[in-house]
């Protein structure tokens, strides 16, 4: 039996706090060995082990030659590897070219390579798992730095990134694999009255735009303020609850009640501010009971707690896609309420929104689920006569643009015609104001409970407007009968 076998095979208890014994010399000689003594080896273990993963720093600097040399398309013999290292100080230190040589020579079983490697790393992770422990252990009692809070949720994604880090976590996916896979989402989608293929948003014609709510895209529903941004993504998350799949919703302005209060007064078709304000008759308060009642089952769940992290994101989202055992829907208002990291503080804030929203499609990809993600948009709009907005209005909020895979605009014309009534302007004819205050009048009557979502970019669809309702007291979008309006315009 080798050294190495015995080494994996003997019961090890390490004293505690001896972190040299997390590393073993034989194992990792016996691994480099037999890749040197035959290359095809190499396949059994480079989709999980890289060179740092190895305790020693010659045999990290060693791996890391092999590694090159044979994705370079080169045999790695000692030969060839021994010429990669001459004149190298650290390998001379081991006895240099005859070190190399020796690694290749003492081989004695080839079969065990992949038990090798997994052992080399169950080390490394073991060691890790210490440097992070420390670290923790370090923030927790520099009380001027951070608070508890962000200690646990900073453990929590090192322990997650670690996890994930394991040996063949993501196997590359044969085409066969794909091509069913692709098939049957494309079945579902044929099958569907609403041609979405993916989570249906509970709208009609915004399901017949994007194509429903798809894995694993990241979607901007951007506008100024009072456009009904949070409206709609309740509207839309209260929608894919209802089917039964569940939704996480970072609510970073408004309490958990307020958004509740929406949802439930939408239903109801009661107006939220009687809600509030107690102003409802005794029948639409059993009303509202009642709808309460009935959507109190929904797997909705918010949380509503203010200048989150994209640490408390990911960990939140975890936690709760262990208790639950599935996800099907995240949804953040807004991404400009998100704190950045820690170790961000004190950046640019372009910078920070950029970080923000590549964490944000890094965690739609993380966890296979689209990421509904509501933004604000910069004042140019308010500066020019078309206040509909464009992508060049996202310019100020980093790289919201070119990390989406939608981009939606919610727009109400009504809002600012209602704030734009015209006056007289100092020498003009009463006949001449008359005529411009009677077409400000009919264009304000024509855009009552009119609004519009303009899909700016769609990275696998069409762009184009929907059109949709806005009822104003129950903060509520719905779709256009079909027949007062025509498809949406491209």
């Amino acid at each position: 039996m080798t050294p190495a076998v015995r080494a994996m095979e003997r019961p090890l208890r390490v004293p505690f706090g001896d972190c040299s014994q997390l590393a073993n010399e034989d194992v990792e000689q016996s691994l480099l060995g037999a890749v040197l003594f035959d290359n095809s080896l190499f396949d059994r273990i480079s989709d999980f082990l890289r060179a740092d993963h190895f305790h020693f720093p010659v045999h990290q600097r060693i791996f890391a030659a092999i590694t090159r040399i044979i994705a370079q398309g080169v045999t790695c013999s000692a030969i060839t590897l021994k010429n990669s290292f001459e004149g190298d100080a650290d390998l001379s230190e081991v006895g240099g070219g005859r070190y190399i040589a020796d690694l290749a020579s003492n081989v004695v079983m080839l079969g065990n390579v992949s038990e090798l490697g997994r052992h080399v790393f169950d080390l490394y992770q073991r060691r890790r798992l210490i440097e992070t422990c420390d670290t923790a252990k370090a923030a927790v009692f520099d009380l001027a730095q951070s608070s508890a809070t962000d200690v646990i949720t900073d453990l929590e994604a090192q322990l997650y990134e670690l996890t994930e880090s394991s040996p063949a976590n993501r196997p590359l996916k044969d085409f066969a694999e794909v091509a069913a896979e692709t098939i049957r989402i494309a079945g579902a989608a044929h099958r569907q009255d609403q041609g979405a293929q993916g989570l249906s948003t509970g709208l009609r014609d915004v399901n017949g735009k994007i194509g429903g709510l798809m894995p694993p895209d990241l979607l901007i529903l951007a506008g100024r303020p009072s456009m009904g941004k949070t409206a709609l993504a309740t509207r839309i998350a209260s929608a894919v609850a209802r089917a039964g799949v569940p939704v996480a919703f970072f609510s970073l302005e408004m309490s958990a009640e307020q958004i509740g209060a929406r949802i439930i007064s939408s239903e109801a078709a009661i107006p939220g501010d009687m809600i509030r304000k107690g102003t409802a008759t005794a029948d639409q308060f059993r009303s509202f009971l009642a709808a309460g009642q009935r959507l109190a089952a929904i797997p909705l769940f918010i949380d509503d707690k203010p200048a989150q992290t994209m640490a408390h994101l990911r960990s939140a989202t975890r936690r709760l896609k262990r208790r639950r055992g599935a996800l099907g829907l995240i949804v953040v208002d807004y991404i400009q309420l998100i704190r950045p990291d820690t170790k961000h503080k004190g950046d640019n804030r372009v910078q920070e929104l950029t970080e923000i929203t590549a964490a944000l499609k890094a965690l739609a990809k993380e966890f296979n689920v689209p990421v509904l993600a509501l933004s604000q948009l910069s004042r140019a709009v308010e500066q020019r006569e078309d206040k509909r907005p464009q992508l060049a209005d996202l310019r100020d909020s980093g790289s919201i643009e070119q990390d989406s895979d939608i981009v939606g605009f919610v727009f109400r014309e009504e809002y600012y015609l209602e704030r734009e009534e015209p006056l007289r302007k100092g020498g003009e004819s009463e006949g001449v104001y008359n005529d411009r205050y009677d077409a400000w009048a009919l264009r304000k009557v024509a855009a009552r409970g009119r609004a519009e979502l303009i899909i700016a970019k769609h990275r696998n669809g069409p762009i184009g407007v929907v059109p949709l309702h806005w009822h104003g007291p129950t903060t509520t979008f719905s779709d256009v009968a079909p027949d007062t309006h025509s498809e949406g315009r491209e």
